[in-house]
C-alpha cells in the first residue's frame, strides 16, 4: 500500500444557539473543483468520447444558426418570387443548403445521443470500480463514524450518476455558451442596448436556480440522519436472512410505515419546503426575463415595419432570438443541474481523496515468509473512537509464541475479538505496543504481514461462486493445484458436503443461479474453513470457527487443526470448551484484562473463572 495521510472526514455542520445544525456554505470553488475533477476523470478513461462530444455539440450549434439563416433567406426569396410571379434563381441553392444543414444537425444529434449512452455505460464501470477500490483501503474505523456513514449514503445513492451527469452537463454548458455567444453577436446587430438588456435579464434566472440547488443539497447536511435511518431500515428487506425475522416477528408494518416511510417523508418534506421557498424567486426571475424578451421582439417588429430590416432579416433576427431564448433556458437548466450534481460529485471525490491512517510506510519492513513470527502485546490499551472513554482492553500483556496453539476465552465483550483485530492491525492500539519478532507492528509492510495470516471471522464472506473458487480465494494470487484444494477439503471435513451437492466442488453457492444451491450455515462454515486452510499460512486465527457445525464434525475439524498446524501458530476463540481444552495454552479474559492463563489441566486446578465456566457448560451437556 502507498504512503498516505490521515483520513479526511466530511466537514461537520456547525450548530446555532438552539443546537440545530446549519448547512455549510458552498463556495464557487467547490463547483469549479468538481467540474475540473470530473472532466479530468472523463478524459482519463474516455478521451475520444469526450472529443467526439465537443465536436458533435459544435456542429449542432453552428448548424442550428446556419439553418435559421438559410431558412430566412428562403423566406425572403419566396416573397420576392411571389411578388414577381416566378421562381427566384436562389431558392433551389438555399433549399439545398437547408437540407444539408438539417441533415448535419440531425446526424450530429443522433451521434451525440449515441456517445452519451456509451459514456453512461463506461463511466458507471469506471466510477464504481474506482470508488470500491478506494473504499477497500480505508480504515475500518472510517465506516464506524456517523458522518462518514452519511457521506457514503450520499455517494452510494448519487455518486456515480452525478459524475456522468456532471460530465454531460458540462459539455451542454459549452454548447449553450457557444449558442448564447453567437446569438449575442446577432443581437448586437439589433442594438447594444438590446444585447445588454437580454444579458441583464438572464442573471436573476441563473442566480435563482443555483441558489435552489445549494439549498436542496443542504438538506443532506441538516437532515441526512432521516435518510440514513431510512436506508438502514430498507436494507432489511433486501436480505433474505433479515427478512426471516421481519416475517416471523410481523415487523413489516412497523419497519416500512412506522419507521422508513416516516423518516423518508420527513426528509422529503424538507425538500418540498425548499422548492416552495425558491418558487417565488424563480417565478419573479422568469417574469423579468420573458418581459425583456417581449420588449426586444417588439423592437425588431417596429424596425421591420419602418423598413430598417427586410423580411428575411426579420426572420433571421427572430429565429436567432429563439436560439438565444433556448440557450438561456438551457443554460439555466444546465447550471442548475451542474449545481446539483457538482455537490454530490464533491462528495464522491471526498471519498476518493480520503486516506487511511493504517498503511505501509515508505521503507516498511517485510517479514520473512519462512519464519513463523512471535507476537507480543506490551501494555496495550484500546478504546473504539465511538466511545473513547470505555476501554475494551486495559494494560494487556500477552505473548503468542511461534508455533503455539493458543485459545482465548471469556464472556462476550471481554475483548477477545478486539485482540484479533489489533493483531491484524485493523485498528491501532490506543496505548502500548504490538511487536512482531521484536518489531513494532506499525513498521511492518502490511501485505507481507497479512500474507502470513489466515483468518476466519464469525461473519465470513459468502461469495456467490462455485466451491472451488470460494476455496481458492484463500490464496488468490497463487496458482491453484488439485493437491492444495484436496488438502483444504480434508482439513475442513468438506468431503461429506461435496458428495451431497449436484456438481460437487463446481456447485455454485447461490440458489439465484441456475443449478446453484443455498448451503446451510454449517456447510458454509466448512467452505470458509477450507478457504482458511487453503491459505496455508504461518498463523491461523479462528473466531468461533465451528459454531454452526455438529459435534462430530467439530471434533474432526479440530483434530485436523491441531495435527496440521502442529508446527504453526493457531489462535482460537471459541465458547465450546470441549475444543478449547486441547490448546497448549488458554488465556482467560475478563473486562479487557487477562485474569488467568495456562493449560486446561492447570486452570481446572485453580478453580477460578475458567473452571467455573467449563463446569457450567459441562453440566449443560449432561442435561
Amino acid at each position: 500500500m502507498k504512503n498516505n495521510t490521515k483520513i479526511v472526514s466530511e466537514n461537520k455542520s456547525s450548530k446555532n444557539k438552539n443546537n440545530k445544525k446549519t448547512p455549510e456554505k458552498v463556495k464557487l470553488k467547490v463547483y469549479l473543483m468538481a467540474i475540473r475533477r470530473s472532466m479530468k476523470e472523463y478524459w482519463s478513461f474516455d478521451k475520444w468520447n469526450m472529443i467526439s462530444q465537443f465536436l458533435a455539440q459544435t456542429v449542432l450549434v453552428v448548424g442550428s444558426f446556419a439553418s435559421v439563416y438559410v431558412a430566412s433567406r428562403v423566406l425572403g426569396e419566396i416573397i420576392n418570387s411571389a411578388q414577381q410571379g416566378a421562381w427566384s434563381s436562389q431558392i433551389i441553392p438555399y433549399l439545398a443548403l437547408q437540407l444539408i444543414f438539417y441533415s448535419l444537425t440531425t446526424l450530429a444529434q443522433t451521434f451525440s445521443s449515441f456517445i452519451f449512452e456509451l459514456h453512461y455505460i463506461r463511466n458507471d464501470l469506471h466510477s464504481s470500480i474506482l470508488l470500491q477500490s478506494v473504499r477497500a483501503d480505508l480504515d475500518i474505523s472510517f465506516y464506524e463514524d456517523r458522518d462518514n456513514q452519511k457521506l457514503l449514503n450520499k455517494v452510494d445513492t448519487k455518486g456515480s450518476y452525478a459524475i456522468s451527469q456532471l460530465n454531460i452537463q458540462t459539455i451542454y454548458l459549452y454548447a449553450n455558451i457557444l449558442k448564447f455567444s453567437i446569438a449575442l453577436v446577432v443581437a448586437l446587430k439589433v442594438g447594444v442596448l438590446v444585447s445588454l438588456l437580454l444579458i441583464l435579464a438572464t442573471i436573476p434566472r441563473i442566480f435563482a436556480n443555483i441558489k435552489r440547488s445549494k439549498v436542496k443539497y443542504s438538506i443532506w447536511q441538516v437532515g441526512g440522519d432521516e435518510f440514513h435511518i431510512y436506508a438502514k431500515t430498507m436494507s432489511k428487506f433486501r436480505d433474505e436472512k433479515s427478512l426471516l425475522e421481519v416475517k416471523l416477528y410481523a415487523l413489516k408494518e412497523r419497519l416500512l410505515y412506522g419507521i422508513a416511510a416516516k423518516k423518508l417523508g420527513k426528509f422529503n418534506q424538507e425538500q418540498t419546503k425548499v422548492l416552495k421557498k425558491s418558487l417565488r424567486i424563480e417565478v419573479l426571475a422568469d417574469i423579468i426575463y420573458e418581459s425583456s424578451f417581449f420588449l426586444v421582439s417588439l423592437k425588431i417588429i417596429d424596425s421591420t415595419i419602418k423598413g430598417f430590416y427586410s423580411i428575411a432579416d426579420f426572420s433571421f433576427f427572430i429565429g436567432s432570438l429563439g436560439q438565444f431564448n433556448q440557450s438561456i433556458n438551457n443554460l439555466v437548466s444546465v447550471l442548475t443541474s451542474i449545481g446539483d450534481h457538482s455537490l454530490y460529485a464533491k462528495d464522491f471525490f471526498q471519498v476518493l481523496d480520503t486516506k487511511p491512517n493504517i498503511y505501509s510506510k515508505n521503507g516498511s519492513i517485510r517479514l520473512n515468509s519462512k519464519k513463523i513470527p512471535t507476537i507480543e502485546f506490551k501494555n496495550v490499551s484500546f478504546a473504539y473512537k465511538s466511545n473513547p472513554k470505555e476501554k475494551i482492553l486495559e494494560n494487556l500483556n500477552l505473548t503468542i509464541k511461534a508455533g503455539e496453539h493458543l485459545a482465548l476465552v471469556g464472556e462476550n465483550g471481554a475483548g477477545k475479538t478486539t485482540i484479533i483485530k489489533l493483531l491484524l492491525r485493523l485498528y491501532d492500539v490506543t496505548e502500548g505496543q504490538i511487536l512482531v519478532n521484536g518489531i513494532d507492528i506499525k513498521e511492518l509492510d502490511l501485505d507481507s504481514y497479512w500474507s502470513q495470516i489466515g483468518v476466519l471471522f464469525q461473519e465470513f464472506n459468502r461469495y456467490p461462486f462455485d466451491i472451488k473458487t470460494n476455496i481458492e480465494f484463500g490464496r488468490a494470487e497463487a496458482k491453484s493445484t488439485k493437491q492444495k484444494i484436496t488438502r483444504a477439503e480434508e482439513l475442513s471435513n468438506l468431503d461429506p458436503v461435496l458428495k451431497k451437492l449436484p456438481r460437487g466442488i463446481n456447485t455454485i453457492l447461490d440458489n439465484s443461479f441456475e443449478e446453484g444451491v443455498e448451503p446451510s450455515g454449517g456447510q458454509w462454515q466448512r467452505v470458509a474453513l477450507a478457504r482458511a486452510f487453503y491459505r496455508d499460512s504461518n498463523i491461523l486465527i479462528l473466531d468461533e470457527p465451528t459454531a454452526a457445525v455438529d459435534a462430530n464434525a467439530e471434533y474432526e475439524i479440530f483434530n485436523n487443526i491441531f495435527n496440521h498446524y502442529g508446527n504453526k501458530t493457531a489462535l482460537i476463540i471459541s465458547h465450546r470448551f470441549s475444543t478449547v481444552k486441547r490448546a497448549q495454552r488458554i488465556v482467560v479474559l475478563q473486562k479487557g484484562k487477562i485474569v488467568e492463563e495456562g493449560s486446561h489441566r492447570e486452570l481446572m486446578k485453580n478453580s477460578k473463572l475458567y473452571s467455573e465456566m467449563f463446569t457450567k457448560q459441562a453440566e449443560g451437556y449432561k442435561d
